[in-house]
């Protein structure tokens, strides 16, 4: 179920982007943001094999504070996938850590940050999924419930799946 998900927005986003579908014949190069577990950049092979049958050509980004690198990638994209990871430090939407905030990853967050901020400003396409989302949220002004059952009306959402990531485990809703 989840891989399909990732798939249908790998299609939408290299589809309908103009910037993308202006020139047929060339496959998009698009960036994937890697985890940064200890000593290495990752990303789930759902993102890659997504990027692959929608008909692009992934480009895995890797961790690193050295902005003229990331820099140098982003110009070469046509578009920006922001993958899923660790909670954002509350620092970004001018908070403090609430008590039951998940593990956070600084190094992760600044180099998601200069991403988002370097594609921007290329006017590329960028898509966010689960901690992707949050992360375009926060670079555009916007703040997070840093715990939803403690500070949403005691809602509960099991996040932190121990199924496999190719299974869904809860339902996202949009509310405006």
């Amino acid at each position: 179920m989840m891989k399909h998900y990732y798939l249908l927005l790998a299609l939408a986003f290299l589809a309908l982007h103009p910037a993308i579908a202006q020139d047929s014949s060339k496959k998009p190069l698009i960036g994937i943001s890697c985890s940064h577990p200890e000593d290495y950049s990752s990303v789930r092979t759902t993102y890659t094999e997504s990027v692959i049958k929608a008909g692009g050509i992934p480009i895995l980004i890797p961790v690193t504070e050295n902005e003229k690198t990331l820099e140098d990638i982003v110009s070469l994209l046509d578009g920006l996938i922001l993958t899923g990871g660790e909670d954002i430090h509350p620092s970004y939407y001018n908070e403090d850590p609430a008590e039951q905030l998940g593990e956070v990853n600084p190094v992760r967050d600044r180099y998601d940050m200069t991403l988002i901020r370097l594609a921007t400003g290329r006017n590329l396409p960028v898509l966010g999924i689960c901690r992707g989302e949050q992360l375009i949220n926060v670079a555009f002004g916007g703040t997070l419930y840093q715990d939803l059952p403690t500070q949403y009306n005691g809602i509960s959402v099991n996040h932190q799946q121990e199924e496999p990531s190719s299974v869904a485990t809860h339902t996202v809703f949009v509310h405006s």
